[in-house]
Parts: C-alpha cells; sequence; structure tokens
C-alpha cells in the first residue's frame, strides 16, 4: 500500500478537528490557516473516532528493549558527540 503525501498531517487535523472542535486551535497548532484547513484537510470526524485514533499506543513491554535517552540540553560535551557518532556508525554497519 502506497503512502500518501502528509498523510499523517491530514489524519492529524482532521482527527483534532473532532475532538476540538475549533478550527482556529487546530490551525495554530498545524501551523496552517483556516481557510487551508477548510480548503484541504478537513473531514467529518465523530469525536468517539477522533478519540480511538489518538488513543492508539504500542503494545505495553517490560523496558527491555528501550534504550533510555540523556535529558536534552542547549550544550554537548566532546564525549557526548563521540558517542553519537559511535552509534551512527554502528547502527549503519549493522543495518
Amino acid at each position: 500500500m502506497p503512502w500518501k503525501r502528509n498523510a499523517l498531517r491530514h489524519s492529524f487535523i482532521s482527527y483534532r478537528l473532532g475532538i476540538v472542535k475549533d478550527v482556529g486551535q487546530v490551525a495554530l497548532e498545524a501551523g496552517n490557516s483556516a481557510s487551508m484547513i477548510f480548503k484541504h484537510y478537513r473531514q467529518i470526524v465523530t469525536e468517539t473516532a477522533a478519540k480511538e485514533w489518538f488513543g492508539i499506543l504500542p503494545p505495553k513491554r517490560d523496558g527491555a528493549d528501550i534504550i533510555p535517552m540523556p535529558p536534552a540540553s542547549c550544550e554537548t560535551t566532546p564525549e557526548q558527540t563521540a558517542e553519537a557518532q559511535t552509534a551512527i556508525a554502528t547502527a549503519r554497519i549493522d543495518a
């Protein structure tokens, strides 16, 4: 099945409208104008369907396959840069 361009963006806007019912708010959240949403993105979505769409979550796991990430900061130490470069290189080799 081919992936449609901006599929998640279209879905977010349509389903978000189903929940908040405020085009102005959704336009602000999506970085778009209200007229653009009415023209291109707006589809009739029920609040129930919207809550189901936003409720889709990955299966719960014990966390064994989750790699902890350090908190984001504005500054990166040379050690962090080297670790990131090593991780990227390793990922390319393993792929």
